[in-house]
């Protein structure tokens, strides 16, 4: 009996202090700190992270479903570009990866983005590209 009591206590006190923790917001990444992590990278590859950065915030901004569709499979494709090409810093994959679940979230929000063919296929392939380089989604 004393050790189901101190088995409950220890349940009860892991609770009281991991709870509050599980409930705690994120800041949404933002795309600037993704272009901000390949200030340093060749032309051609901050090229790459500009036409990303530019298309998320289209989405974000466009006021219909079908340019947000659009708009988030012009990001992805390049993003998927970046991590396929390799040769990234830790800091410029751990970007690459906030921006990606920031998008990833923001589809899931909104049911016809979530259904859309064209998104899953750019976000499958991401994932694809992500796995195969060792970072994981």
């Amino acid at each position: 009996m004393q050790n189901f009591s101190l088995l409950f206590l220890v349940f009860i006190l892991g609770i009281t202090l991991c709870g509050p923790g599980c409930h705690r917001k994120e800041a949404a990444a933002d795309p600037k700190a993704l272009e901000k992590s390949f200030e340093t990278a060749a032309p051609e590859v901050k090229q790459t992270v500009t036409v990303a950065v530019q298309a998320i915030q289209t989405a974000k901004a466009a006021p219909d479903t079908a340019t947000r569709q659009s708009q988030y499979v012009a990001a992805l494709k390049p993003m998927s570009q970046l991590v396929t090409q390799g040769n990234l810093s830790k800091e410029q994959s751990q970007a690459v990866l906030r921006q990606f679940q920031e998008v990833n979230k923001t589809i899931q929000k909104d049911p016809q983005l979530a259904r859309n063919k064209e998104i899953y296929k750019a976000q499958n392939d991401m994932v694809q590209a992500m796995l195969k380089a060792g970072i994981r989604p």
